[in-house]
Parts: C-alpha cells; sequence; structure tokens
C-alpha cells in the first residue's frame, strides 16, 4: 500500500464512522470523518480508540485536540512510513 491510504479502507473506515457512532459520540461523526480523510485515523483499531474516547468525553462540548490525538496515536501513525524504512533497511542488513 503506498503512502496515500487505499479507497477501500479509506470507505471502510468511512462507513464504521456512520454505523458505530452510538448516542454518546453521534454529534462527533464530522470530527471523525475529518480524521479518517486526513489520515489521522487510519486503521479500525485507530477508530475503536477514537470512540472509547469520546464516549468518555459524552456531554464536553469542545475536546483537547491534541490530548485526542495522543489518545488515538495520530502522531505514532504519521511515523509509520518512518518505522517502516527503518524495518526495511534493518532487514536488508540482515540478510
Amino acid at each position: 500500500m503506498s503512502t496515500a491510504l487505499n479507497r477501500s479502507i479509506l470507505g471502510n473506515l468511512l462507513y464504521a464512522v456512520a454505523t458505530k457512532t452510538t448516542a454518546a459520540t453521534e454529534n462527533r461523526k464530522k470530527l471523525l470523518a475529518e480524521y479518517v480523510t486526513a489520515e489521522k485515523i487510519t486503521s479500525s483499531a485507530q477508530l475503536d480508540l477514537a470512540l472509547e474516547y469520546l464516549k468518555g468525553k459524552a456531554g464536553v462540548e469542545n475536546i483537547d485536540t491534541n490530548d485526542f490525538d495522543k489518545s488515538i496515536g495520530v502522531s505514532f501513525s504519521s511515523m509509520k512510513p518512518l518505522i517502516n524504512r527503518i524495518n526495511k533497511g534493518r532487514s536488508c542488513d540482515h540478510r
């Protein structure tokens, strides 16, 4: 898969945003969809973390996006290409 999120994965994540939200997270669908399309959320596990976080913040008007990002691993997922390149280099060194 390239650095851009595969369309099928993107579609599945957006579908999950639409179907997995509950009454407690209904008002956050737009935020979740924005995170998916911006590739800040790139897996169903990460989406599940985001939903759990938002359930815990039900009734809170404004969430701390820095805390949200840390809780769902946004900074980690942006490092995946770097980690993959490092790991690929290591596996080549061991041959």
